[in-house]
């Protein structure tokens, strides 16, 4: 068998693959067969109006995404804002309650009441700096807005 070059027996005379080559058959003998037929020179023109038409489509969907884009950057905005401000009531709470802690332990004089003064001191201090992070993280939101 020999295609174009190509022997597939073992004989000594075999071509490399670079002097091969290929060419399909057309079979002209039917007529629904289009593909050998069609020639690059079929083009499609659209009217004026179909383009006017067309550019009213396009960017109509385009401005919905956009808007679609800006609700949702800025509804993740305030949700990211709104979350920043639960942390900072929560923490003002939770130093507060620490305070009153403190106040309840103000009378005793021993050495548990003592350790448990210098926790929630430590406690108290640890929110307050987290609380300096919110603000900041806040500021620079409300900065970019």
């Amino acid at each position: 068998m020999n295609i174009n070059g190509f022997s597939t027996s073992l004989k000594s005379e075999t071509r490399s693959v670079p002097e091969g080559y290929i060419t399909p058959k057309l079979d002209r003998g039917s007529p629904d067969k289009t593909s050998a037929q069609v020639s690059t020179a079929d083009t499609v023109s659209i009217s004026l109006a179909g383009k006017t038409a067309q550019k009213l489509d396009v960017g109509s969907a385009m401005v919905q995404l956009r808007d679609r884009g800006a609700e949702a950057a800025e509804k993740s905005e305030a949700e990211s804002s709104s979350i920043i401000d639960k942390q900072i009531e929560r923490i003002k709470e939770r130093i507060e309650q620490l305070k009153q802690d403190l106040k309840d332990l103000q009378g005793d004089k021993s050495e548990v009441a003592q350790k448990k003064r210098e926790m929630i001191n430590a406690e108290i201090l640890q929110l307050s700096g987290m609380l300096i992070k919110l603000y900041e993280e806040k500021a620079k939101q409300e900065g970019s807005e």
